[in-house]
C-alpha cells in the first residue's frame, strides 16, 4: 500500500480527494495580510478548478491550475502547492514533486499543509526506492508511515523497529499502528511478531489489537494464527475475542466447531453470538435442533433474532414445547417489527391457549405498537385478565389514534 493512501487508511486530515482541514484557514506566514474580493474570488474560481482537475485525474492540467494559484500568492498558495506536488507525483514527475514540496517548505515554514506535504515527500521518496530512516522522525504519525514504506523496501530492518515501538514507551496509538503495519506484511519475521503479540497476555490491550488486525486482514495465514492463539490460550477473553476476530474474517465453520465442542459456557454463548451476528441460519437451527440445555436455547433463540431469522422463529413460537422458551421466541419476534411478526404473533394468539404465551403475545404487539392488532384482539377476547392485559397495554399507547378511539369507546 502507497504511503499517501495510508492517511486516509489511518484517519488523518487529508483525503486525496477532498481538501484538507487547512483549506478554510490562512496559513500562517502565507499570502498578504489582506486579499481584495476580486481577487480572493479569482483564487477561488481556480482553486477549485485546479482541485476537479484532480479529482478527474486530468494531472497536468492540474498542475497548471495551481500554478496559476501560486503566482497570485493568495491564501491558498500553500495549498496550492501541496496539490501542486501530488499531482506531479501522479504523472510520474517525482523529481518535481520534490522540488514542488521544498518550496512549500521553505516559502511557508508555518504553513498546517507540512505534515501532509511530508508524508507525501516519504510516499514519493519510498517509491522511487530510496530508502527512509524511520528513527529519526519524531512525529508519531509520520514515524509509522517511514516504517511502512521501510517495510516494503526492507522488511528485515522494519521488523525490529516495529517490535522496539510495541515493547516500548510510546502511546497506544503508536502501537496499534505499528500493528496495522504488522498485519499487511507477508514477511514471516512480521508473522512471528504479530503472533507472539496476540498471544501475549501481559499486554491485553495490545493483544486485543493484534487479535483484531488479524481479523480484519483476513488472509489464510492470518486466520492460521487466530487459530494458533485460540488453541494455545487458556484465557477466556482472549477467546472470546478470537471468536470475535473469525466472524470478521468469515470464518463460520471455526465458530460452529466451538459453539458445538467447547466446554466453557460462556465462549459457547459467545460463539453462538457471532453465528447470530453472521447471519448463520442453517448453522443457528442444526444447533438448535441437537441442543438439549435450555439455557443454550435460549442463547441460540437470542442469535436467531440477532440475525433476523423471523421464519425460524415464528416456527419455534409455535411449535416449541418448553413454554419458557416458546415465550422468548415470542418477545424476540415482538422486537422484530410488526411488518415482519406482526400477523404471525396475531395467529399464536389465536391458536394457543397458554395464558402466559398468549401474555408473551401481547406484550409483542405493545412493544410494535401495533395497536390495530391489540385492539381487534380485545374485542374478540372473553377472558377478563387477558381482556385487562391488553386495555392495560393499549393506555399506555397515547400517541395512538386507534388505542385512544378504543379507549374512549370504553367510556362512552
Amino acid at each position: 500500500m502507497k504511503l499517501h493512501a495510508l492517511i486516509i487508511g489511518l484517519g488523518l486530515t487529508l483525503a486525496a480527494g477532498a481538501p484538507c482541514a487547512a483549506s478554510s484557514a490562512v496559513p500562517s506566514g502565507a499570502g498578504p495580510a489582506a486579499v481584495d474580493d476580486g481577487e480572493q474570488s479569482q483564487e477561488n474560481t481556480l482553486y477549485e478548478s485546479a482541485r476537479q482537475a484532480i479529482d478527474e485525474e486530468q494531472w497536468r492540467r492540474a498542475v497548471d491550475g495551481f500554478d496559476r494559484v501560486v503566482a497570485l500568492k493568495g491564501l491558498k498558495a500553500d495549498l496550492a502547492l501541496y496539490w501542486k506536488a501530488y499531482a506531479q507525483n501522479r504523472a510520474n514527475q517525482r523529481a518535481d514533486a520534490l522540488d514542488t514540496l521544498a518550496s512549500l517548505k521553505k516559502t511557508y515554514p508555518k504553513s498546517r499543509t507540512l505534515d501532509e506535504a511530508r508524508a507525501l515527500e516519504m510516499d514519493i521518496r519510498s517509491a522511487g526506492g530510496q530508502a527512509v530512516a524511520p528513527a529519526g522522525i519524531q512525529d508519531e504519525d509520520l514515524k509509522l508511515y517511514a516504517l511502512q514504506a521501510l517495510g516494503q523496501q526492507d522488511p528485515a530492518q522494519a521488523v525490529p523497529l516495529l517490535e522496539k515501538t510495541l515493547r516500548g514507551a510510546g502511546s497506544n496509538k503508536l502501537r496499534e499502528r505499528a500493528l496495522f503495519v504488522l498485519a499487511q506484511m507477508s514477511d514471516p519475521r512480521a508473522r512471528k511478531l504479530l503472533s507472539d503479540t496476540a498471544k501475549d497476555d501481559a499486554h491485553p490491550e495490545v493483544q486485543s489489537k493484534a487479535i483484531q488486525y488479524l481479523g480484519v486482514h483476513g488472509g489464510g495465514e492470518n486466520r492460521a494464527l487466530l487459530a494458533e492463539v485460540y488453541q494455545s490460550s487458556t484465557n477466556v477473553s482472549v477467546k472470546k475475542r478470537v471468536l470475535q476476530a473469525w466472524m470478521v474474517a468469515g470464518e463460520k465453520d471455526r465458530i460452529m466447531t466451538a459453539a458445538t465442542g467447547e466446554k466453557d459456557p460462556e465462549l459457547r454463548a459467545s460463539a453462538i453470538q457471532q453465528l447470530g451476528v453472521m447471519g448463520a441460519h442453517d448453522e443457528l437451527a442444526r444447533l438448535y435442533a441437537q441442543e438439549t440445555v435450555k439455557e443454550v436455547k435460549g442463547k441460540i433463540l437470542q442469535a436467531m433474532f440477532i440475525g433476523g431469522r423471523a421464519d425460524r422463529l415464528i416456527e419455534l413460537a409455535r411449535s416449541e414445547p418448553d413454554p419458557d422458551l416458546r415465550r422468548k421466541a415470542i418477545r424476540n419476534l415482538g422486537l422484530m417489527g410488526k411488518e415482519k411478526t406482526g400477523t404471525a404473533l396475531v395467529e399464536i394468539y389465536g391458536a394457543d391457549r397458554d395464558p402466559a404465551v398468549k401474555r408473551a403475545v401481547i406484550e409483542g404487539l405493545f412493544l410494535q405498537s401495533h395497536a390495530d392488532a391489540l385492539v381487534a384482539m380485545v374485542r374478540k377476547e372473553t377472558d377478563p385478565e387477558l381482556k385487562r392485559s391488553i386495555v392495560e397495554k393499549l393506555s399506555l399507547m397515547q400517541g395512538s389514534k386507534v388505542a385512544m378511539d378504543y379507549l374512549m369507546e370504553l367510556l362512552k
